[in-house]
């Protein structure tokens, strides 16, 4: 939902779809984002959700995108991603490792996805643009958590083309977000669907130090009917976990099975999809899972035009509404409740486990409102926020205040740095990305870099290498000034490949363009000698290498001038 209409994917689209005059039928179809693949039709965009920073949030299979959003020209293949809802700003959040199908938010703004091909649970603690330009390491943003392999089919009557007895098609990773179903369910489990297996798999959400793993809490839902296949399962306005399911014989899109492998015939068709008369194009069902022990709900019926009720429901229990009284505020546009959600985001209290999901929605309403910007009270009351005693409003208030006007004064005046929380520390050292190269942060980074608990974390030392490199000239002095007898590491004295002295005499030629052989795998170097007029010394330059696929580090005369790495087909322009 979005202004008074609804987003839809609908690749290569995103469309804005509106009904002006009541009769329940879009009277506006705007074509809002244009360039989602359709090569192959199952691996698109998916899963659009409103994030608690206020923009639509979603996912994309191998299919990708080619083309203009806001401005710029892009190109990605598979991960997460969100975008203002007019489509004024859009980022591309981290990579994922397969086709993408699903996406999940804890109540403490925790990013997850599922994909396709043996990972059912991701976690995404680092974005993509604290890791850009980081060198000496390979690091990923997003992890693989699941910590098993099988899902829990009651009938034999599953067909798979790989990944068998497991995840192949993991949808969805939306969470137990409400409070009508038992206690151990509450922000814990994510709901990930296998429509191969006909069911929808608990994920069991641990925390790990800043981050999270996932132990199997086996099935929400299961068919021994071979034709369900649920590929979407969420909390509702009820609190009840509501079931999509795409009820097919014949699941999984590509590849084809042929009739000597057990399949059946047919053929790979538009959008190489599996044609066979066996998979059902209309027919579908939606199935409502209900707790025995289910609280009645008082339905909600929200409106712009009663602002007080919208501030009251960022208290409810369902995270459903709390989101949707907050769009509905941000897309109200009225500053007028400022002192409610200053009154909300100051209240000090916490639940049993130490969270205040309340404050954390005035938090991100007041931002989405820009009221930061615009009054003086709303930049102290979310500078307050930093010492909450909620960690999940912690985070919150570095996230939305390390968007603009983020300074090493405020993370040294407030300690952020060393939270005792894991998670909202991890939310801190990313946020030094937005600050200026400082020599004092580098020293200081330098500093909890040695600390065990930072060591033995898998996203607090990936974070502090990442953001170290921003301030690498303050790390390096501190790191250097603690190891006086550190010499480097030991390398050879001989040239290397990308030096000019460095003899390639026994280097075979290789003609360009030119794909290696298929059985062609590791590192290859590339050299050409070029010679250039004296008249163009001092004069700036373009090398166009067209597209590689997948990774390059380019040099000339020895002097590293780009370099992109796991980007299929982009153009090398540097």
């Amino acid at each position: 939902f979005s202004n008074g209409g609804v987003i839809v994917s609908q690749a290569p689209h995103f469309l804005f779809l509106k009904d002006t005059d009541g009769d329940d039928k879009a009277d506006v179809r705007k074509i809002i984002i244009d360039g989602w693949g359709v090569f192959d039709t199952h691996a698109g965009p998916s899963n659009l959700k409103y994030g608690f920073d206020n923009q639509i949030w979603g996912v994309v299979g191998y299919s990708g995108f080619d083309g203009t959003i806001a401005g710029e020209n892009r190109q990605f293949r598979q991960g997460v991603y969100h975008f203002k809802p007019d489509v004024s700003a859009f980022e591309f959040m981290t990579s994922t490792s397969n086709n993408t199908w699903g996406f999940g938010l804890t109540e403490n703004n925790d990013v997850f996805a599922s994909t396709a091909n043996n990972t059912h649970s991701v976690f995404m603690g680092i974005p993509n643009k604290a890791l850009r330009d980081v060198e000496g390491v390979q690091l990923n943003g997003s992890a693989k958590i699941d910590g098993h392999y099988a899902m829990h089919a009651i009938t034999d009557k599953v067909r798979q083309v790989d990944v068998f007895g497991g995840f192949t098609a993991a949808a969805g990773h939306h969470f137990y977000t409400a409070r009508n179903y038992p206690e151990a369910f509450w922000n814990k489990v994510a709901f990930v669907c296998e429509p191969t297996g006909h069911l929808v798999h608990m994920a069991r959400i641990e925390k790990k130090g800043a981050g999270f793993i996932e132990k199997d809490g086996w099935n929400l839902f299961a068919g021994a009917d071979e034709w369900v296949a649920p590929v979407d399962a969420k909390v509702g306005p009820d609190g009840a976990v509501w079931v999509l399911d795409w009820y097919n014989f014949i699941i999984q899109h590509n590849p084809t099975p042929t009739p000597e492998r057990g399949g059946f015939e047919g053929v790979n068709g538009k959008g190489n999809a599996y044609e066979n008369p066996l998979r059902d194009k209309s027919h579908g069902r939606v199935w409502r899972v209900v707790s025995r022990q289910a609280k009645k709900v008082k339905p909600l019926s929200l409106s712009k035009d009663d602002p007080d009720q919208l501030v009251k429901t960022l208290s409810n229990d369902n995270q459903l509404w709390r989101l949707t009284a907050q769009r509905l505020l941000v897309e109200r546009g009225n500053l007028d409740v400022l002192s409610k959600l200053f009154d909300l985001a100051s209240n000090q209290t916490v639940n049993e486990f130490g969270d205040n999901y309340a404050a954390i929605h005035a938090l991100w309403t007041i931002d989405g409102l820009g009221a930061i910007s615009k009054d003086d009270q709303a930049q102290a009351v979310v500078e307050k926020a930093l010492t909450h005693p909620a960690p999940g409003v912690r985070k919150a208030a570095i996230q939305i205040l390390s968007k603009s006007g983020w300074s090493e004064e405020l993370v040294t005046k407030y300690k952020l740095l060393n939270d005792e929380d894991a998670n909202t520390r991890l939310a801190a050292i990313v946020s030094l990305i937005e600050i200026a190269p400082s020599e004092s942060l580098g020293a200081t980074l330098y500093q909890i870099s040695t600390e065990e608990s930072i060591k033995n974390d898998e996203w607090l030392s990936k974070a502090v290498y990442a953001v170290a490199n921003q301030h690498r000239k303050g790390f390096l002095t501190a790191f250097k000034a603690s190891n006086a007898d550190y010499t480097g590491p030991k390398v050879e004295v001989s040239s290397t490949p990308e030096s000019p002295d460095y003899n390639d005499s026994a280097w075979k030629p290789y003609e360009l363009p030119k794909l290696l052989d298929q059985n062609a795998d590791g590192i290859f170097w590339f050299r050409k000698v070029i010679e250039l007029p004296a008249s163009v010394a001092g004069k700036k330059a373009v090398l166009s290498l067209g597209p590689i696929n997948d990774s390059d580090i380019s040099y000339i005369n020895g002097i590293k001038v780009g370099g992109i790495d796991r980007k299929v087909n982009d153009k090398r322009v540097y």
